[in-house]
């Protein structure tokens, strides 16, 4: 007994990558969801960094390469419900053409506008060849347009650009097998074609994280691409194996039809039958429109003994036709380019082939289905690719905002080393030589004195008499600075207490009131109730608010308003100074802290914030500027709260 021989189609070969339109589908699906995530992560760039132009400038060639996947998508589908259309010459002339104009807009907006312009000749060249009917213009395009462009970015940006060339030379080399021999564009051959095209979009987007200096971005980037690449994989894996499914269905519904012609045929040819009236036997054909009835996809059934064939056919309108063909030479026909052989059957006589049944089939109700089946898998890998995006995100940004705040409190405590290790260095050079101007310096002012004196007694000339006023005033001027600078330079032991934060400003208040009146400025206390005592030498916190509170003042030569607010934070207590002056520029506030650095010419010895800097430290406490050139400066202390035990100062 000899067994049907069932073979999978000639129009979808049995492959994975096969050029069936599921497969174009997908291919066409992973890229268009490639170039969103590009747009996605362009417009979160735009929107979140300053350089809002420069990422919108990368953000269209994504967008025409959405639209060129999205039509070759449509397109594609459009096959598997109407297979007369999936040849269309539409959707692949407008994809072709969008892919092309990408490219042109990413090589301008990578090598500018002045070397960029003539990149927009590929797709003008495109469009005159498509209208003189000239089929691979599309692929000499691209594959010129990228030679230039990677050329022009080589040259000038090799390193920095390097993702860029990479992606648009992969896309160049995808194209080059369509130029050369587009008439043996093999199966294997059109899905490497297809890879490199993806391999190339990916490139291109990962030059995009390459660009971002956001860790959330990066990640985020790569983890997606991985994340399509394997989702795209497992729906070519589900869309293959359901068409074998369902093929191989197929040719098991036709089986018994198979069977059953051959077996009436040996039957009959061993009794010794005519051919002629084998062949055009009633019972055949009867079992044949049956089938037809049964199989929607059968389209026609041969019958062949020796040189004659019997064809029995059916038409989409379901008209049946039937001829017998005496006579015929050679092999087999081959079936029609829209259907497959779905089973050959050997016919024997006496051990020896004398004929064969041939039943042929179109993919129409397959197609069908798997164009149900594909949109199943497109929507749940789409929304397996949102979801994912969407929690992968989540945890991205949570991560990468962790993880700056911890840069953020690094970088602060290597700030704070800096300058504590600046403030001890300074301090044991400035202790020296305060010590050492400080002897000749009693010496200067005695003798001035001295002599003043002796001036006002003998009646000398009016003008040594006011010089020596001068130098006595700028001696203990000088006098002053060096014991600022032995202020600055000593350790102070902290008489450290819980102190109520309001009367330290009831204090403070009461000294540099009588300034401020003269000066036109306003001091307002925003201070909450059961506000907590802080951990602090009152006296030397004083200082640092009368210091605070003098600088603005300062910084306010025409009057108005300082505030001094306090609220609980944690464990600690913030105190912050704001006034209505000048502000402070953001170069200077990187300095504000370092000693003797000072804005105001002639006038001070550039300590004050240092020392105070010192004082809170001591505390360990924290104080930072924030400053709006123009719209005044504000002043933060974080103190620690006191413990319950200790005595308090009220």
């Amino acid at each position: 007994m000899r067994h049907v021989v069932l073979l999978m189609p000639d129009v979808y070969p049995e492959s994975l990558l096969s050029r069936s339109p599921e497969v174009v589908f997908i291919f066409h699906t992973v890229g268009f969801i490639l170039s969103g995530l590009a747009i996605a992560v362009l417009a979160w760039l735009a929107w979140r960094t300053g350089r809002r132009r420069a990422w919108l400038e990368r953000l269209s060639p994504f967008v025409l390469l959405a639209a060129s996947y999205g039509v070759g998508a449509w397109g594609s589908l459009r096959g598997l419900f109407e297979p007369a259309a999936s040849g269309g010459p539409f959707f692949f002339v407008t994809s072709a053409f969008l892919e092309t104009a990408a490219l042109a807009a990413l090589a301008h907006a990578v090598l500018g506008r002045r070397r960029g312009w003539i990149m927009w000749l590929a797709p003008l060249f495109e469009l005159a060849g498509l209208a003189a009917g000239q089929p691979l213009v599309h692929p000499i395009a691209v594959i010129a347009l990228t030679g230039l462009a990677v050329t022009g970015i080589v040259r000038a940006h090799r390193h920095e650009l390097r993702y860029e060339w990479v992606g648009l030379l992969l896309i160049g080399l995808a194209h080059l097998p369509m130029a050369l021999i587009p008439a043996s564009f093999s199966v294997i051959l059109w899905s490497g074609v297809a890879a490199l095209r993806l391999l190339g979009v990916a490139s291109l987007a990962l030059s995009i994280e390459r660009r971002s200096e956001d860790l959330f971005v990066q990640v985020f980037v790569r983890l997606n691409l991985t994340f399509i690449f394997l989702a795209g994989i497992v729906m070519l894996l589900a869309s293959h194996a359901e068409r074998s499914r369902r093929m191989d269905f197929a040719g098991r519904e036709v089986e018994d039809l198979a069977e059953f012609i051959r077996g009436h045929v040996m039957y009959y040819l061993q009794e010794g039958s005519p051919v002629e009236d084998v062949l055009g036997s009633s019972l055949i054909l009867r079992e044949v429109v049956a089938e037809f009835g049964h199989s929607p996809d059968l389209r026609m059934v041969r019958v062949r003994v020796r040189d004659d064939e019997l064809r029995v056919r059916i038409d989409d309108e379901g008209m049946i036709e039937q001829e017998l063909v005496v006579g015929v030479r050679g092999e087999t026909s081959p079936p029609a380019s829209s259907a497959f052989i779905v089973a050959d059957v050997p016919i024997y006589l006496d051990d020896e082939p004398v004929g064969q049944v041939v039943l042929e089939e179109t993919a129409q109700s397959v197609n069908r289905d798997m164009a149900q089946s594909i949109l199943f898998i497109f929507l749940a890998f789409t929304s397996a690719v949102t979801i994912a995006s969407a929690i992968i995100g989540a945890i991205v940004h949570e991560a990468s905002e962790t993880i700056r705040q911890q840069v953020q409190k690094i970088e602060h405590s290597e700030r704070r080393l800096m300058q504590a290790a600046k403030l001890a260095s300074i301090g044991e050079l400035v202790s020296g030589v305060a010590h050492e101007i400080n002897n000749p310096l009693g010496v200067i002012v005695s003798r001035v004195e001295y002599l003043h004196e002796e001036a006002a007694d003998s009646q000398v000339q009016e003008e040594l008499a006011k010089d020596l006023q001068v130098i006595g005033t700028q001696a203990h001027r000088i006098g002053r600075i060096v014991r600022d600078l032995l202020d600055f330079a000593r350790p102070h032991p902290l008489d450290v207490r819980a102190v109520e934060v309001d009367a330290i400003l009831k204090s403070v208040r009461s000294l540099v009131e009588a300034r401020l009146r003269q000066s036109g400025v306003t001091l307002e206390t925003d201070i909450p109730e059961h506000l907590p005592a802080v951990r602090g030498d009152p006296d030397r916190l004083e200082q640092v608010l009368i210091n605070l509170i003098n600088n603005a003042t300062d910084a306010m030569p025409e009057g108005g308003t300082i505030c001094v607010r306090a609220g609980k934070i944690a464990e600690h207590v913030r105190l912050s100074v704001s006034d209505t002056g000048i502000g402070i520029e953001e170069d200077d506030l990187e300095r504000i802290f370092d000693p003797f650095y000072s804005k105001k010419e002639g006038e001070g010895t550039g300590l004050g914030l240092s020392v105070s800097y010192g004082i809170i430290r001591d505390h360990r406490g924290e104080i930072w500027a924030e400053s709006t050139p123009g719209a005044g400066s504000t002043f933060h202390i974080l103190l620690p709260i006191a413990e319950r035990d200790e005595g308090y100062e009220a």
